[in-house]
């Protein structure tokens, strides 16, 4: 059976870097596709029937979403790691291999920054 071959272009993507404070950076790919959600956590205020009068949001976060298409010396990001993409900075809460051909390898990573959390450079 012959290989299967990779269909597209790429062009235009930009550089995923990712690592631990003092210990350097990966920019060993490009990100194919990326999610930016604004979300956060709730409550909700009920009177004294049970309706919903009002609604308080609280702890706002960055959420990003990466699919990244990188070269097969990128190791996952580490859970914790500081991850910037696009001028937004977030700390890793998971990361996966999703499948691999030849020299290059598809990542998924899932970022959040807490609106009041400081992230070490």
């Amino acid at each position: 059976m012959a290989d299967p071959l990779l269909v597209g272009t790429i062009t235009g993507l930009t550089t995923a870097s990712w690592g631990t404070a003092g210990a350097g950076t990966s920019e060993l790919g490009y990100i194919y596709k990326a999610t930016h959600r604004k979300a956060g956590a709730d409550d909700k205020v009920y009177d004294g029937n049970g309706f919903t009068i009002g609604q308080i949001f609280f702890d706002d976060t960055d959420e990003l979403e990466l699919e990244i298409l990188a070269l097969d010396a990128a190791a996952l990001p580490a859970r914790g790691a500081a991850l910037t993409v696009a001028g937004l900075a977030g700390v890793v809460q998971e990361s996966s291999y999703e499948w691999g051909y030849k020299q290059w390898k598809m990542l998924k990573v899932k970022a959040i920054k807490f609106v009041n959390l400081t992230i070490a450079a």
